[in-house]
C-alpha cells in the first residue's frame, strides 16, 4: 500500500475516533499525569516524545532555516481546514498572535494558537514531539468541523500543555 494511502487511512482513523469521543463529551483537559490516555490523546497512541515549544518561541523565532519547516507567511488554509466563517485569510506566523475571545471564533482563534506551535514542534527535528505532523492537522481538523468552541478549547488545553513540555531550543 502506498504511504499516502496508509497516511489517509489513519488520518481517517484518528479523526473518527477524535469526533466519537467528542460525541460522547469523554474529551477532557490533560491530568498531569503523563499517560496517553491522560493526555487526552488517542487512547492506543504511545506518546514517544516529551518536548515541546510554546507559541510565544515560534511567534519569536520565525527564522525559517533555523527552527521553522513551514513557511511563516503560508496561510492556515492549506495546512488545517478552517472554516472561513471562523478564520480567514491568516498566516501561521500571525495565528500564533491570536488573542482569543468569546463564541466559536474566539475557540478557533484559541485553537489555532496552539495548533500552529504544535504542528512545528511535530515537523522540527531538533523536537521530541508526542504528536506527528498529521496527528495534530487531523485533531485539529476535527474540532474546527465541529463548530463547538467547548471541543475547540478541550483541544487547545491539550495541546498547549504539549507545547510547554519544554523547550530544547
Amino acid at each position: 500500500m502506498p504511504a499516502s494511502s496508509r497516511t489517509a487511512i489513519r488520518t481517517a482513523l484518528v479523526m473518527a475516533t477524535l469526533l466519537s469521543a467528542c460525541a460522547q463529551d469523554r474529551v477532557a483537559g490533560p491530568s498531569e499525569s503523563r499517560s496517553p490516555t491522560s493526555l487526552g490523546v488517542l487512547a492506543n497512541y504511545f506518546p514517544s516524545g516529551t518536548q515541546g515549544c510554546s507559541p510565544g518561541f515560534w511567534k519569536n523565532h520565525p527564522d525559517v532555516e533555523k527552527f521553522w519547516e513551514y513557511l511563516p507567511g503560508q496561510n492556515l488554509d492549506p495546512v488545517f481546514a478552517v472554516p472561513p466563517t471562523l478564520v480567514d485569510n491568516v498566516t501561521l506566523l500571525q495565528a500564533l498572535s491570536f488573542p482569543g475571545g468569546p463564541g466559536a471564533r474566539g475557540g478557533a482563534q484559541i485553537l489555532l494558537r496552539a495548533a500552529v506551535a504544535a504542528l512545528l514542534n511535530a515537523a522540527s527535528p531538533a523536537v521530541e514531539f508526542p504528536l506527528s505532523q498529521s496527528d495534530v492537522i487531523a485533531q485539529v481538523n476535527a474540532a474546527l468541523a465541529s463548530g463547538n468552541r467547548q471541543t475547540m478549547l478541550s483541544l487547545a488545553s491539550q495541546l498547549d500543555k504539549l507545547n510547554n513540555l519544554g523547550c530544547p531550543m
